[in-house]
Formats: C-alpha cells, structure tokens, sequence
C-alpha cells in the first residue's frame, strides 16, 4: 500500500521573496553615498532575515554593496553584502530582525569611479526570512 503525504514539524521554516532585475546596470559614483533603490516591500510579521544576490562589477576600482533602508525609521539596516567581482557570483550579508509593518526599501551602490564605463550589475536580490518559531 502506498503512503500519502506526511506533515512534519521543522524548527526553522524559510520564506524566499526574490526582487529580480535582469542585467540591472547600477551606476558607479566616485564617493559614497551613491545609494540607488531597486526595490521595495512592506514586512508582513518581524522576522530574522538576510540578503542574498548574484552581483559584479564593470571594473576593479569598483566595489558594489547592497543594504536595506527602514522607511519607518529612515534608517539603513545593519546587514549588507558586497563583492568586488568582475564577474558574477554569490554573495550573502549576515542577519538582523526586520520589523514587522515597516516598509523597506532594497538598495544597491556602486563606488570607485564615475563615467559612463564604470557600473555594477545585479542579476537578483533576495530576501530571505528565517521564521524560528517552527
């Protein structure tokens, strides 16, 4: 006889929201700040989160970062990512706790140069929650 499908408990349930841009050019600024927004979202419930995309850079001067913007606050939040890669790669930021209700802006910048030939690209940026209450 053949089995039907079981419900099992798991301590830690992710959620993926995924923005994605396909060959998003991002332009590079001399200084920071440079922040440019590639998306937004409103939190539904808080929960422990990290950023994770596929990014590079058009030159090795350049260094491109990715961070979240509180709107409610009007703070950036403590995690970000960033890579130096001329081509593209993986890269993920550490974790923090989102607010649940705040609406957060996705932003990415591109610093070490300006002109028309300095850029970063962003294949995806994710949003992942880790909901610990399993």
């Amino acid at each position: 006889m053949a089995e039907g499908l079981k419900l099992t408990a798991a301590e830690i349930i992710e959620v993926i929201s995924t923005f994605t841009a396909t060959e998003q050019a991002i332009p590079a600024v001399a200084a920071s700040p440079g922040w440019y927004v590639v998306g937004a979202f409103k939190m539904r419930a808080t929960m422990l989160v990290y950023l994770a995309g596929v990014v590079s850079v058009s030159h090795a001067s350049l260094t491109l970062r990715a961070r979240l913007f509180d709107l409610g606050e009007l703070l950036p939040v403590a995690i970000q990512l960033s890579t130096q890669s001329l081509v593209d790669v993986y890269a993920s930021s550490g974790e923090a706790e989102l607010v649940g209700g705040h609406v957060y802006q996705m932003q990415i910048e591109v610093v070490g140069n300006a002109g028309e030939q300095y850029f970063g690209s962003m294949k995806s940026l994710t949003l992942a929650a880790l909901n610990l209450d399993g």
